[in-house]
């Protein structure tokens, strides 16, 4: 178990910045996504620069030592019945689970409401998340019996000071990673925002890797080989891993992975889309938006979240393959005729495009909000901004869900 000292020099606070005495406990760390939506009205929309100032100006002082910023395109109908598209920003934050950094989150949210005129932003909290920053970090509880997990790992450094590179990333996927885990695995474009200890902005871009892997002692140390191979090849302080145990892994429609409470509870569903067919053909851009407005936007209509995404893993003859897919992502409640819906979903794209299987993750065990938690006022001298009053979403709400990057990636052949 690393101290509090030895976390703060992987990530290269020793020597500017103060830390906590080696004695003294830390609360135990969280995850959570906000959602932003960039449509103003249904003209206007918040363009990069203001967001990326925005970020700057009320986000990155809250939360100097790291965030994940995605992009992603929301789409919905509205109460006439009209599909509504919508590109929006996620931003990923892992902080220490006290209230100080939950009356933070409120403000970012309250500060965008004001100042790009929304009714609300999605929050997505995920307190059951084991999260570590290096090798060595005891994260996966091996059980008797191996159970499918899901392990993103956060990979900064790409394309900056001559670290990293998308080629360079790509070679590393290759030689290091896809051959510990043949099976698949996904890679998001991200950027990563902080602020140093002199409190200049930091600006980098990211790639997140997702694998679903099964809960071994194997396959921990593979994850610690690989992050010792890219700190080392890149050198890096350290690698965020986020590990969660609590999501349920299906390949095809007729797979009981919801919990039908009697009390209907928000879950997420994520949905990984192959888009190669055969060995030639491909699932164009056009013709996925189509299955979209036909088959998965008229069973849910208050909202998804869609992400180009890349994937690659080892075929029965060990070629690489890569694949470009798409992730969509849900935040739905966990009734029957919801679930009967994702089969549905899944047996129509697996018959109209020829796919053996649709990976499908489902998350109960998050919190779902459209609110603040209390009422904050904006005290930043940065963003001048007030508090507003919080609406409750419809419709025509943001709600765009997760998977998060701009170009996501996604572990498609995963065969049981």
């Amino acid at each position: 178990m690393m101290t509090i000292l030895e976390v703060a020099a992987l990530n290269g606070l020793m020597q500017l910045c103060p830390v906590l005495p080696e004695n003294e406990t830390a609360p135990a760390l969280i995850q959570q996504n906000l959602y932003f939506g960039r449509n103003i009205g249904m003209t206007g929309q918040v363009t990069e620069q203001q967001f990326q100032q925005f970020v700057e100006d009320v986000v990155t002082p809250r939360f100097p030592t790291r965030v994940t910023e995605y992009d992603a395109k929301g789409q919905f109908l509205d109460s006439s019945g009209n599909l509504i598209r919508e590109p929006s920003k996620v931003i990923s934050f892992v902080y220490k689970d006290q209230a100080s950094n939950q009356r933070a989150i409120d403000e970012i949210i309250n500060a965008y409401k004001q100042q790009f005129q929304q009714e609300s932003v999605l929050q997505v909290k995920n307190q059951d998340v084991a999260i570590g920053f290096g090798q060595g970090e005891d994260l996966i509880v091996n059980d008797p019996t191996p159970e499918l997990i899901q392990v993103d790992l956060y990979f900064d450094g790409i394309g900056t000071k001559g670290r990293g590179g998308d080629r360079q990333f790509n070679q590393f996927l290759e030689n290091v990673l896809t051959p510990r885990f043949p099976n698949g695995l996904t890679v998001y474009d991200a950027e990563t925002q902080s602020r140093d200890c002199s409190n200049d902005s930091i600006q980098e871009s990211s790639k997140v890797v997702s694998l679903i892997i099964e809960d071994t002692e194997a396959n921990e140390q593979s994850l610690y080989q690989v992050i010792d191979a890219y700190e080392t090849q890149f050198q890096q302080n350290s690698i965020l891993e986020v590990v969660n145990e609590e999501v349920k892994v299906g390949f095809g429609q007729g797979e009981d992975l919801i919990d039908n409470d009697a009390t209907s509870e928000l879950i997420q569903v994520n949905l990984y889309f192959g888009r190669n067919i055969g060995t030639t053909g491909r699932v164009s851009n056009r013709q996925f938006n189509q299955f979209l407005r036909d088959e998965i936007t008229p069973r849910f209509p208050d909202g998804l979240t869609v992400y180009d995404a890349k994937g690659q893993f080892l075929d029965s003859i060990n070629r690489l393959i890569r694949e470009p897919s798409k992730v969509v992502s849900l935040i739905l409640e966990d009734t029957q005729a919801n679930e009967n819906s994702i089969n549905q979903i899944i047996g129509t794209y697996k018959q109209k495009f020829q796919q053996e299987s649709v990976l499908a993750v489902v998350d109960e065990t998050l919190s779902v909000a459209f609110d603040v938690s209390s009422d904050v006022s904006i005290g930043s001298t940065q963003s001048n901004l007030a508090s507003s009053k919080i609406v409750e979403p419809n419709q025509q709400s943001v709600f765009t869900t997760p998977e998060v990057p701009s170009s996501v990636s996604l572990v498609q052949r995963l065969l049981p």
